[in-house]
């Protein structure tokens, strides 16, 4: 994720405010946001380079001109502003370390930046601070939508704050994937559910038909109690699913109804009627067969 402003000291306060919810979410095994590093090692290292990691530029500038050199080490150092390296002043009088400390991270779209012990970016005039966040190992239920929410949280404390917000991953395109799924298969059921009583009124004209939505909405209920009461939620596959057979039993209820009138002994409970339920599913039947039930 990364948080970004024109002020960096208001980007770094959301960032650690964003650092400090996402971790007390618990929905995170880790939260980075600090650079995790041996800093004492790094700055031995620094020191042990000393004059052999100058830059070549740097390395002419101070054999050319050496007063040129150390006076703008001591402008530098007597800066009310300071200078932000790894090593103290009283430790790299001449300034070698802070050179090469620069020269690390030159070039390089993401820095170090040594104050706040934090990786950031330049770009678009505001400053990105850079924060890692890896899910915990156990699938939790009803993670993706916390996980959700907690962005949306995000994203309008950083709407309020004038921050911007910039988040990737794949876990963030799990749980949007599967929402927007689950919300395009709920509409898609109850406009199949809602056309397919139009269309039975349309066809057989009598309000009479609506009578068949009661085993219909009895057996939905009757499921979704089982569910609950067995399972203690339900899941938006089961609904889908449940809803999506609703035109199927319709087509049983008139085969069932309509079969008595064209052959004897075609009723379901008798083995031609029954061996016709299943074979419907794969042979085409005529519409006046099938419609003939009222």
């Amino acid at each position: 994720m990364l948080t970004g402003a024109t002020e960096p000291a208001r980007a770094l306060a959301a960032a650690q405010k964003q650092a400090q919810q996402w971790s007390a979410s618990a929905l995170f095994e880790r939260v980075d946001l600090h650079v995790a590093t041996d800093l004492d090692q790094l700055r031995q290292e620094l020191r042990r380079m000393d004059q052999a990691g100058l830059p070549p530029q740097a390395r002419q500038a101070l054999a050319r001109d050496p007063q040129a050199w150390f006076g703008q080490r001591a402008q530098r150092i007597m800066s009310p502003l300071g200078e932000q390296t790894l090593i103290a002043a009283d430790q790299d009088w001449l300034g070698f370390a802070a050179q090469l400390s620069g020269k690390l991270q030159a070039g390089a779209a993401v820095h170090y930046d040594i104050a706040s012990n934090t990786m950031q970016v330049q770009a678009d005039n505001r400053t990105w601070y850079l924060m890692r966040a890896q899910l915990t190992g156990t699938d939790q239920r009803g993670r993706d939508e916390q996980l959700l929410a907690l962005i949306d949280q995000t994203q309008q404390q950083a709407a309020q704050q004038e921050v911007r917000v910039l988040m990737a991953g794949g876990a963030i395109y799990s749980a949007q994937g599967k929402a927007e799924g689950g919300q395009e298969s709920t509409w898609m059921s109850i406009t199949g559910s809602t056309l397919t009583v139009l269309f039975l009124l349309l066809m057989f004209r009598s309000s009479r038909i609506l009578l068949l939505a009661l085993p219909v909405a009895a057996g939905l209920l009757a499921g979704f109690a089982a569910c609950i009461a067995l399972l203690g939620s339900i899941h938006i596959l089961t609904l889908i699913i449940g809803t999506s057979l609703v035109g199927w039993w319709l087509i049983f209820r008139c085969i069932g109804s309509a079969t008595p009138r064209l052959m004897p002994g075609g009723s379901p409970g008798q083995p031609s009627g029954a061996l016709r339920v299943p074979l419907s599913s794969v042979w085409p039947l005529p519409l006046p067969v099938t419609c003939s039930c009222c």
